[in-house]
């Protein structure tokens, strides 16, 4: 589902793509490059929530992020997403509880509010 909201919204625009070389020169590995991403974003995208409408479980495009400097944490995954691809680096959007809840019987997407990123672990 997260997928689907996500679809045509983590493209890495030409801005988007000339701001994370920037950010990356001089990064050897991977892992140095996730890092100073991450960090970009962290950092310089101020976390706004927008919880109503379609933009409660939508995400807007890594360009509106990218260009407003502001998004929710759906958002924040968007324009890191697209960094990452822009470099050829996969990543997922990972649904998480940001409060710890009381243990539910059956699972429940009302348990999950919180969006970060993953990326995959080459393990060979």
């Amino acid at each position: 589902m997260v997928r689907q909201l996500e679809s045509g919204r983590i493209e890495p625009t030409p801005e988007i793509r000339a701001k994370t070389l920037e950010l990356i020169q001089g990064r050897e590995n991977e892992l140095d490059k996730i890092q100073s991403l991450y960090d970009y974003v962290s950092k310089n995208i101020r976390y706004v929530s927008l919880s109503f409408g379609l933009g409660r479980y939508q995400p807007h495009s890594a360009a509106d992020v990218f260009a407003n400097q502001y998004g929710d944490c759906k958002d924040k995954h968007t324009l890191l997403a697209a960094m990452l691809q822009a470099v050829n680096i996969s990543s997922d959007a990972v649904l998480i509880p940001f409060f710890a809840r009381s243990r539910h019987v059956h699972a429940s997407p009302s348990q999950f509010d919180h969006v970060i990123t993953a990326v995959p672990q080459n393990m060979g």
